[in-house]
């Protein structure tokens, strides 16, 4: 033991060294990240405050706490990485500079792509994107290269993969594989055109539905003919996109929310399929012409997806942008036209027989996901703390499941089939994936409460129920009774928002962190302020209902 000159101990300073966790060679330490970062492991959102994820202090790859220990491929920069067991590892990724048109994230160390121009790298069979000083850090390697090589009769591909276009198995990462979305499009337009090797899929608009992921395909069809679409809106509802809006925007398990998500797809499918064969009207409702899709599940496949029009002005507006008056009011006209078809034709409406606010009440709307959104909103806007705690108080009241759904029933007497997902986003591209049998109310609620200022939104609401009750009416022509009054929508309007809008303040949060992440960095400042001051807004307004009806 050392002694010091007077034949004291002599302590050595104490420095407080991070805890390493050791998973397959990677030596992971908690770190604080001061940018948007998301998980190369499950793909999604790093949220929270302090050290929020893991980062490997050899190859940089960077997980959430919880995905750490479920990484799959080894360090490639730890120096026992190599363990001799590669011989059936698939091959190396095919990375090839890119310019990249839109804020893309890298998939090894989870941050921005910066630049104008070249800023990263991608493998062109398998979409993973990454920085240069990055792609020879990864570890994973190239499993559409193996699934291709597995596929394939000619025994050279098992040895020296093709990387061009047309050997990609698999459309941008998806479990769609380009075999299928031909054979389907194909049978729809009655051709014996193939797709050709330039096809391409690329990320469309926000890219960031809650439940799936769009892009944007060109088929490069092998002959041309006026029918057959240039581009096309390719939509896919799998496992990995669920699983990340579970638990970064909704805070639950996956398993309790995918059985109800997997009926939001397969109505979509079944809402596009009624507006295109039975009610015909995909252009009185501006809608995009529905190509083809599968139900999630179809054939033992754990995914689902949809191929509809490309429209040329269709791409979907961020949640941060606010619509004026004139806008608002052509999508509220288009809601009447639905209602009108549906009070017309009450047989279909009963295919989607799916209680939206029984099956995400539990988990969605209940008083301790409310009593969560209040906690986080109170962290966010601290201006609101005598609101909320007001709001606190009523929470056992208003996020009633049998109180809502008794409300809903009233505001609308006979069940209309009604958007289920009517926000800012899919204002401009009529996407159906909430589709059910309900209430209008519960569209004009979620579409105003995304889509207008603050300050508009209490001024706006009684005119834009007003004009949704008039061009019913005029949709109607007479021909059906109309099942309820303006008071009556009115009325539930306002007994249903404060229960709609606050549980769904946690959904919000998460949601808007994931949009801010991906917003330009010349609208971040902008968006957040907008975003706070509509959340703002709302508070007021459901503090207003509260004292009123309950």
């Amino acid at each position: 033991m050392p002694f010091d000159n007077e034949g004291g101990v002599q302590v050595a300073p104490v420095t407080q060294r991070p805890k390493i966790h050791e998973v397959k060679h990677h030596k992971f330490v908690a770190r604080v990240l001061r940018q948007p970062t998301f998980c190369s492991h499950c793909k999604g959102f790093i949220f929270g405050l302090g050290k929020q994820g893991y980062q490997c202090m050899g190859c940089q790859t960077v997980v959430h706490k919880r995905c750490h220990d479920k990484v799959e491929c080894s360090c490639v920069l730890a120096e026992n990485a190599d363990d001799g067991s590669n011989e059936n590892e698939p091959p190396l990724h095919h990375f090839a500079t890119r310019t990249f048109t839109k804020p893309t994230f890298c998939d090894h160390c989870g941050s921005l792509l910066y630049g104008i121009c070249r800023q990263g790298m991608r493998c062109e069979p398998c979409d993973t994107t990454v920085h240069k000083r990055c792609h020879h850090k990864v570890a994973c390697k190239c499993h559409h290269d193996m699934a291709e090589a597995q596929h394939t009769d000619d025994p050279a591909m098992s040895v020296e993969p093709e990387t061009t276009p047309k050997n990609v198995l698999y459309i941008a990462g998806t479990r769609v594989t380009w075999e299928l979305l031909e054979k389907d499009l194909k049978e729809h337009f009655g051709t014996t055109a193939q797709f050709g090797d330039q096809k391409s899929a690329v990320p469309f608009g926000a890219n960031q539905g809650f439940v799936s992921q769009v892009f944007l395909v060109e088929p490069d069809w092998t002959m041309e003919h006026e029918k057959l679409p240039k581009k096309l809106v390719l939509k896919v509802t799998q496992p990995d996109k669920l699983q990340a809006m579970c638990e970064q925007v909704f805070k639950v398990s996956f398993e309790a929310m995918k059985p109800s998500i997997i009926k939001v797809h397969d109505n979509e499918v079944n809402a596009y399929q009624l507006m295109r064969d039975e009610w015909k009207s995909v252009d009185a409702l501006k809608m995009p012409k529905y190509y083809s899709g599968r139900h999630y599940g179809h054939d033992g496949g754990d995914y689902g997806y949809l191929a509809i029009e490309f429209l040329a002005n269709g791409v979907p507006l961020h949640t941060y942008h606010n619509l004026s008056m004139k806008t608002c009011e052509s999508v509220i006209r288009l809601l009447a036209k639905m209602g009108a078809l549906s009070l017309q034709n009450p047989e279909n409406v009963l295919k989607f027989d799916f209680n939206f606010i029984q099956q995400f009440g539990a988990v969605m709307f209940g008083p301790e996901k409310a009593r969560e959104s209040v906690k986080l909103v109170g962290q966010l806007i601290p201006e609101t703390q005598d609101d909320l705690e007001f709001i606190e108080s009523k929470i056992d009241v208003i996020c009633n499941m049998g109180t809502m759904e008794k409300i809903v029933a009233e505001s609308a007497p006979i069940r209309m089939l009604c958007h289920g997902d009517l926000g800012i986003m899919n204002c401009n591209i009529c996407r159906l994936a909430g589709t059910h049998a309900g209430s209008p109310i519960e569209d004009i609620l979620r579409f105003l409460s995304s889509a207008v200022s603050a300050k508009d939104h209490q001024e706006m609401r009684p005119k834009l129920i007003q004009t949704y009750y008039d061009a019913l009416v005029d949709e109607c022509a007479g021909k059906v009774e109309i099942p309820f009054t303006t008071d009556m929508l009115n009325e539930a309007y306002e007994k249903l928002m404060p229960a709609f809008m606050i549980p769904a303040f946690q959904a919000s949060v998460g949601f808007t962190e994931m949009i801010l992440a991906g917003a330009p960095a010349d609208e971040q400042q902008e968006a957040r302020q907008t975003l706070t001051l509509r959340m703002h807004g709302l508070v007021k307004e459901a503090i207003g209902y509260l004292h009123k009806w309950y």
